[in-house]
């Protein structure tokens, strides 16, 4: 919980998330990690509701996972699918890619497929890729100063 709440309120400065808080108790209203004199318990998040079938066109939800990766471990599922992936290497750009997440299964998907499922132009997909980009990057500046690869 503390680990998630320190990356959501260190996300938060930089994009809005769905994250509102961390609580010690789930009927507590949230408040922000460094008010907290013991490790909270409870992280609170804004629900996002959505159906499979049917998504209400009032939601801002969109059906997609972004995935980002800095390198490729032992066991990563990009290894052999990724051109020029190596096992142990560190990406000299972050590569991202997205799946589905309306679906029985996860499924990679293109950036044109990813546009048409959000609907997205091939310009707001590139911008979302350019703004996942620069992310991972203060997230790894991040990870680098507590340490943590």
């Amino acid at each position: 919980c503390v680990i998630a709440a320190h990356f959501f309120e260190w996300l938060g400065r930089a994009t809005p998330t769905h994250y509102r808080g961390v609580a010690q108790d789930p009927n507590q209203s949230p408040k922000a990690l460094r008010e907290c004199t013991t490790p909270p318990r409870y992280l609170v998040v804004e629900p996002v509701a959505a159906a499979r079938a049917d998504v209400d066109a009032r939601l801002r939800f969109v059906p997609l996972e972004v995935i980002f990766r800095l390198g490729f471990p032992a066991g990563s599922s990009a290894l052999g699918r990724v051109p020029g992936a190596r096992e142990g290497e560190k990406c000299p750009t972050p590569w991202v890619e997205f799946s589905t997440k309306l679906e029985d299964q996860d499924r990679l998907v293109s950036d044109e497929e990813a546009g048409r499922v959000a609907g997205l132009t091939a310009g707001q997909v590139q911008s979302l890729k350019d703004h996942v980009v620069h992310l991972s990057r203060a997230l790894e500046s991040e990870l680098a100063r507590v340490g943590v690869e």
